[in-house]
C-alpha cells in the first residue's frame, strides 16, 4: 500500500483501474488524431485551430476515445 492507501496490483502498468471498454482501444487511437483534420474545411485558420484542439485532446488521458470523437465531431458539424 502507498501512503495514500492505494493498493497497487503487480506488475504495475499504466492501465490499472482502466475502464474495460477502453482497455480494448489501442493506444495510438487516443494519441494520433491528425487523420480527423481531413474532415474539416481546408481553410488555414480552421486547420490551425483544429490542429491545436486535436493536440490538446491527444494529450488528455482523462477522456475516453468516444468522448474525444464526440468533441471532434461537434467541431466538424459547427465548421461545416
Amino acid at each position: 500500500m502507498t501512503n495514500e492507501g492505494k493498493l497497487w496490483h503487480y506488475p504495475i502498468d499504466n492501465e490499472q483501474d482502466c475502464d474495460e471498454s477502453e482497455a480494448s482501444v489501442p493506444f495510438y487511437e487516443h494519441v494520433f488524431l491528425d487523420d480527423y483534420l481531413n474532415e474539416f474545411p481546408q481553410l488555414d485558420v480552421i486547420q490551425e485551430f483544429m490542429t491545436l484542439v486535436l493536440n490538446g485532446l491527444s494529450k488528455n488521458s482523462h477522456l475516453s476515445l468516444s468522448e474525444k470523437r464526440e468533441i471532434i465531431f461537434w467541431y466538424r458539424d459547427y465548421f461545416n
